[in-house]
């Protein structure tokens, strides 16, 4: 009943630019009644509120950034997939040559006007941007045997084109499963453009994107953060052991401690 009106509602408001105001305006009555009331007929300690409120904190900020895109499985790969894209558009680029601007006439005759080198350019930007999205055609949520882990692993990768992945290892889905998968992709790529499209262009105009690697920790770790921030380091081997058994003997020496007080 009125949990199925609220998430109808809730959708009804999204969209990838209005995210955050819609989510506050559908979820303020409902911490209204939840939360607020509660803690006002219960006199709940000031520190059990303050917690209250740091939890609907965090879960308003969870469901801003995940309602944002459309679901996808393998997501930080799913975004590391539109990242690869416009390295490679920027990396078979053409030089171009300086964009004249100068099409008006002074007094005398002369063209006035900038002469804006391409590379800076807002063009430029419209032109990598333009049509991205239909390049995800070429990716497949595969299978693959992670041999350091040795634990299967699913993520996107491109399966034609340049930049195509050696899927010797990998397994791919039915076609059928694989053409919904696409959709998908090229669905969660066309928001995450729309709601960062800005933030790319400034950032092409700006030459940020001339290093190999950027793009990736640019758009998926600092701008949507859907990666995390910081990647995990490689660890070396017996780590993974090491930390699991002082992790369980920590576990064991809480346990302990607890039946100590009971």
């Amino acid at each position: 009943g009125s949990a199925s009106i609220l998430v109808f509602e809730f959708w009804t408001h999204v969209s990838t630019n209005r995210i955050v105001t819609a989510s506050l305006t559908i979820l303020a009555p409902t911490f209204q009644k939840t939360v607020v009331g509660p803690m006002k007929i219960c006199s709940m300690p000031y520190s059990v509120s303050v917690k209250c409120l740091a939890v609907f904190a965090a879960l308003l900020y969870f469901i801003c950034i995940v309602s944002a895109y459309p679901r996808i499985d393998a997501r930080c790969s799913a975004c590391k997939s539109i990242a690869k894209e416009l390295r490679i558009r920027m990396d078979r680029e053409v030089p171009r040559n300086h964009l004249d601007m100068r099409h008006r006439l002074d007094g005398q005759g002369k063209r006035y006007g900038k002469v804006i080198d391409y590379k800076v350019s807002e063009l430029r930007a419209v032109e990598l941007l333009d049509s991205l999205c239909g390049s995800m055609k070429s990716y497949s949520l595969v299978t693959t045997n992670d041999t350091a882990s040795g634990k299967l692993v699913r993520h996107w990768a491109k399966f034609e084109g340049e930049g195509a992945m050696d899927l010797t290892n990998s397994t791919r889905p039915a076609k059928h499963e694989e053409e919904v998968r696409q959709r998908q992709l090229e669905s969660f790529c066309g928001a995450v453009l729309e709601e960062h499209e800005d933030d790319l262009s400034e950032a092409i105009q700006a030459g940020k994107f001339e290093d190999t690697g950027v793009i990736e920790a640019f758009l998926c770790r600092q701008t949507t953060r859907i990666c995390p921030l910081h990647p995990p380091e490689p660890q070396p081997e017996g780590a993974a052991e090491s930390a699991a058994d002082a992790g369980a003997a920590a576990a064991s020496a809480a346990q302990a401690s607890i039946k100590q007080e009971l």
